[in-house]
């Protein structure tokens, strides 16, 4: 791994690895990069070749599709993150001084707003699936927000807590009853569905437990049930 010295205000001049820093003009050894900062967000391409997100974005979407390192066409122009380059980097800074964390703080807070705004947009979701099926009396409605919620509770964590905070887990019970089997066993294998991806959650372990017949209501569905 070679080094280079960089020279930058807000890092210092200390010896540096080439895959650990980004350049203005980087790409296809055309011009020197007179401007270096720490790659606080390394991607990797179709090729196996490493690049800052940021400036391997600009390159694709520049209508190039080879790697910029290579000239390889590439398969794909999706960006995987590279975690273990990314783990190297914070290393590195930690043991030179560097603030890792205010690099590409732009970016980090966009991406912190972007989290809060989605996680705002699935309570809101929750809470109008779990009221919708609180108010519904018919079992067709009752069971087509009961699948919205079992594919929900499928995705993350976020929204397995908004799901039980929202009291889901007491109205799902209602559904997995023997009577709701020989006429609805869609909905009955959908709400037990839904709590068994709900106690994927740690918390929700508890909670379930806590809830009037929920335990027995899928102990009794899985031997018995629909399912």
């Amino acid at each position: 791994m070679c080094s280079i010295w960089i020279f930058n205000n807000a890092i210092g001049t200390r010896p540096l690895p080439a895959e650990f820093i980004v350049g203005d003009c980087c790409f296809g050894g055309l011009s020197v990069p007179d401007k270096l900062r720490v790659n606080a967000n390394p991607v990797v391409i179709a090729s196996g070749q490493p690049y800052n997100r940021e400036s391997i974005n600009q390159w694709i979407e520049s209508a190039h599709n080879t790697c910029p390192k290579t000239g390889q066409t590439l398969a794909h122009t999706n960006l995987i993150p590279n975690r273990a380059l990314r783990n190297l980097i914070a290393i590195w800074c930690r043991q030179h001084g560097v603030s890792f964390e205010t690099v590409g703080s732009n970016e980090k807070a966009s991406c912190v707003k972007a989290t809060k705004a989605a996680f705002k947009a699935t309570k809101i979701m929750v809470y109008f699936l779990v009221n919708k099926l609180l108010v519904s009396p018919a079992m067709e409605a009752a069971n087509a927000v009961t699948y919205e919620l079992r594919a929900l509770a499928k995705t993350d964590s976020d929204s397995r807590a908004c799901i039980a905070e929202a009291g889901a887990i007491s109205i799902l019970v209602r559904y997995l009853g023997s009577g709701v089997v020989s006429e609805h066993p869609n909905l009955q294998v959908n709400a037990v569905t839904t709590i068994l991806n709900l106690s994927i959650l740690e918390a929700n372990k508890t909670r379930i437990m806590e809830t009037d017949r929920a335990l027995n209501g899928v102990i009794d569905v899985l031997r018995f049930g629909a399912t």
